[in-house]
């Protein structure tokens, strides 16, 4: 049977943030089950602000780095993305990579990413040199789409390492299917990170999109885009319906919005209300019960890319 290292729970990166951004109290962090098991955890995880509990069940595959700190940019924050500070506060080099992991505050939880994710997470090594910081310029639009407002939990992988056994089994009486699962099973493999917690609060810098549940039928929807008033924007005339029902992430259609085009309803003045309708009954059908994603780009006057927006909605 194989031994693994005992590890930090998962939410020890909840608990780690304190000491990376500033936080006013130091949390505990108790050795828990090996880290090929499943833990159960409450934990209270105290900010400058506020207290939450927060329960989660995941497996422990990361263990938090000594002598390295994190910390947001706060002013550099958005829906889209935000600029981290890593410091390496060692007395050797520190090993870092751009490749990075998000959770919910408010339940622990991590983002579920997108499958379909253009980019692979960037986990070229580098280096840091004691004393050293560097900035990191995180934008997560292809992994998560556009984050809600509210708080999160950046954790950032410095580097990996897998965990070869501790011990071999030497019970000559195993049987061959034991053995070959022995060859063929992945090796287990541990992230070395760092954490730092930021917040999102769009009001004034990021359009609202939703859909009323009174609107959504099995063959379309009612979406309402809210744009902020600080700047011009469009939709590009492209929808894309993915089905979320039991996290599958996957993608049903891509469509362009002739209604849309036809009627030149994309042009959002600040401040303004866009209405949207939808009806896929022709080009797919019906949707069966479960839950639904439909993704919309927007391109804000000025930039030279468009931002996909998701929104969540259920037929039941």
């Amino acid at each position: 049977m194989n031994k693994y290292l005992m590890l930090l729970p998962a939410v020890g990166c909840l608990l780690g943030f304190a000491a990376c951004s500033n936080a006013a109290e130091q949390s505990d962090a108790e050795t828990t089950a090996p880290a090929a098991t499943t833990a159960s955890t409450v934990t209270t995880v105290t900010t400058m602000t506020e207290t939450t509990t927060v329960t989660t069940t995941t497996t422990v595959d990361y263990q938090i780095a000594e002598n390295a700190s994190l910390e947001a940019d706060i002013a550099s924050a958005r829906p889209t993305s935000c600029t981290f500070t890593l410091s390496n506060q060692g007395e050797e080099n520190l090993t870092y990579t751009h490749g990075f992991r998000i959770y919910r505050m408010d339940t622990g939880q991590l983002l579920n990413g997108n499958s379909h994710a253009e980019t692979e997470p960037d986990l070229k090594a580098r280096s840091l040199a004691p004393g050293e910081s560097t900035e990191i310029e995180a934008d997560w639009t292809d992994l998560y789409g556009v984050l809600e407002d509210g708080s999160y939990l950046f954790e950032l992988e410095l580097s990996r390492e897998e965990l070869a056994d501790d011990a071999q089994d030497s019970d000559s009486s195993a049987s061959d299917s034991d053995a070959e699962h022995a060859e063929t099973a992945e090796p287990f493999v541990i992230r070395n990170v760092v954490c730092a917690l930021f917040e999102i609060n769009s009001e004034g810098f990021a359009p609202r999109l939703s859909i009323a549940p009174e609107t959504v039928k099995p063959d379309g929807c009612v979406l309402t885009i809210q744009n902020a008033p600080d700047a011009v924007r469009d939709y590009g005339l492209v929808y894309r319906l993915y089905d979320e029902t039991d996290g599958k992430h996957e993608q049903l259609f891509r469509q362009l919005d002739m209604d849309a085009k036809l009627d030149k309803n994309y042009h959002m003045e600040p401040g303004q209300m866009l209405t949207l309708k939808f009806n896929w009954n022709d080009i797919y059908g019906s949707l069966l019960e479960g839950d639904y994603v439909i993704e919309v780009d927007i391109l804000t006057e000025g930039e030279e890319e468009a931002i996909p927006y998701r929104v969540p909605f259920t037929i039941s």
